[in-house]
């Protein structure tokens, strides 16, 4: 039901604010909901960009820990439970989107590296592109570039993080994301 709704809010959105090419929506929950997402949208082309959970789990952590701030004062929670939560959720969408593409189409998701993407966001786009049979000509390509160098990584500073303030451990992130470095990170462009 909550995809129907999602659809529906695009549809009327769309309606008066129709974009150029297609809709791009981001959101890492989504992995949690695969099927019921594919369902609703068949069509979809997905992008899954993998990224070491070494990084993503104190960042992801720390943005959510951000918001908090803007309604409570420091120290508020206990910042290791709070980051057991958004970890075990992690887990779940990573073993969520495993097993939905054990029955996917490999045709409909494209799996990316970050680090690839990082270092250049304009292949990295096109690979996508060409992998979906969408046009990726020099023209857009240009303007990807401009936006690149008008809009790099870190332009307004960066929220340090590290594993320990959150309670993580390499060893013990490695160990909980087996399968996702063995399956997804290793084989992704």
């Amino acid at each position: 039901a909550a995809y129907r709704y999602h659809k529906r809010f695009l549809q009327m959105m769309n309606s008066k604010f129709q974009p150029e090419s297609h809709w791009l929506l981001k959101a890492p929950m989504h992995c949690t909901y695969m099927d019921s997402l594919t369902k609703e949208y068949p069509d979809a082309r997905i992008v899954f960009t993998h990224r070491d959970p070494l990084a993503v789990n104190p960042s992801w952590v720390k943005l959510m820990e951000s918001y908090i701030g803007w309604d409570y004062r420091d120290n508020v929670c206990d910042r290791k439970f709070f980051a057991s939560h958004f970890k075990e959720a992690h887990e779940i969408q990573v073993q969520r989107m495993i097993e939905w593409k054990k029955h996917a189409n490999k045709e409909q998701y494209f799996e990316l590296n970050y680090d690839t993407m990082i270092k250049d966001p304009v292949a990295a786009v096109a690979a996508i592109y060409e992998h979906f049979g969408l046009e990726c000509d020099d023209e857009f390509k240009a303007r990807m570039r401009q936006w690149h160098a008008d809009n790099r990584q870190g332009k307004y500073g960066r929220a340090p993080y590290t594993l320990e303030e959150y309670g993580f451990t390499e060893e013990q992130t490695r160990a909980d994301f087996k399968d996702y470095y063995e399956q997804c990170l290793g084989n992704a462009y």
